[in-house]
């Protein structure tokens, strides 16, 4: 009984040490193509920046913010949400000036 157990041990350890250096071999050897291939996809589908999509971009912001103008001019709205949503606008800009600077260099 007790050889049968050493013998099942062995195999189970023969195969886990082989499980181990066939992941070894395909991490090794197949990863790098797998993360060129993740990488090509990922820039393949990145659309670049435009005037166009910078001045439509800009336009909708411009728009925005004189519909929210009026509102406040009629009184139909606070002066603190004008505020609020300005600011909120600002930051995002900020934020993503950097995505914009970035990809010019």
């Amino acid at each position: 009984m007790d050889n049968k157990n050493n013998t099942s041990n062995e195999v189970t350890a023969n195969s886990e040490t082989n499980d181990l250096a066939q992941l070894r071999f395909l991490l090794k050897e197949n990863l790098p193509p797998i993360l060129k291939y993740m990488d090509d996809q990922r820039t393949k589908h990145t659309t670049p920046l435009t005037k166009f999509t910078i001045g439509s971009f800009l336009l909708v912001i411009a728009i925005i913010l004189i519909i929210i103008g009026i509102l406040v001019y009629s009184k139909l709205l606070e002066s603190s949400a004008f505020t609020f949503i300005v600011g909120t606008i600002l930051g995002y800009l900020f934020g993503i000036s950097k995505i914009i600077l970035s990809e010019d260099e």
